[in-house]
């Protein structure tokens, strides 16, 4: 993470104080910090598959936070990993060549959990994360002389311009911690979390009786 947040900070330098479009540059970084655990690799922001990752990522953070409107689970939403068929014919493919003839039958076997499980790393892992990021800065920018002068000062004087910051560092940053926090609060990721459905009609027996709910 604090590697794919340099290479955040020198694209951002490079526009020179230009209007940009935060997404354009926080996407390809929250995901590179995704396709490094599961691929053991990033990808460049101007490689054709880091434009195409990102664009379906947008996409389902799109269609997730319209999830309100809907009462069911749509097909669109069972068949939405159909996204990703690099992840089958690429990457997941390249490794398991690789293998010998018995871990290949784990592989074969564990394949479609692979799949759910990297899905499952991107949608929660890299669309939420960039999302509430893009919520953070709207409101700093919005809040220029208060808030994010307060945030700055505690992280200059905690942090300094002259390294990364440590885990560690929270624990003396309670301001910059309460504004994260109530991000999550005022504006999560999700409104009403993504939509689900039970795959089997089943009811407890304590609420037998009022199967209306």
């Amino acid at each position: 993470m604090i590697e794919e947040s340099g290479y955040l900070v020198e694209n951002i330098l490079a526009t020179k104080g230009q209007p940009i479009d935060f997404e354009e540059f926080i996407y390809p970084t929250v995901s590179n910090n995704i396709t490094t655990l599961v691929f053991g690799t990033r990808y460049a922001y101007d490689d054709p598959r880091r434009h195409y990752l990102d664009e379906h990522m947008k996409h389902f953070n799109h269609l997730l936070h319209k999830s309100y409107i809907i009462g069911y689970l749509p097909p669109w939403l069972q068949r939405i990993a159909t996204l990703f068929p690099s992840l089958r014919d690429g990457a997941i493919k390249e490794a398991s060549e690789k293998l010998s003839s018995f871990i290949r039958f784990f592989v074969d076997v564990a394949e479609v959990y692979l799949i759910g499980n990297i899905f499952s790393f991107f949608t929660a892992g890299s669309s939420t994360v960039a999302l509430v990021l893009v919520k953070h800065m709207l409101n700093l920018s919005l809040k220029a002389d208060t808030l994010q002068a307060r945030l700055q000062k505690e992280i200059d004087d905690v942090v300094g311009r002259e390294r990364t910051p440590t885990w560690e560092d929270r624990l003396r940053m309670p301001f910059t911690m309460a504004v994260i926090w109530e991000m999550h609060r005022w504006s999560p990721a999700g409104s009403l979390s993504a939509p689900r459905a039970a795959r089997v009609h089943s009811c407890h027996p304590a609420v037998a009786g009022f199967s209306s709910l």
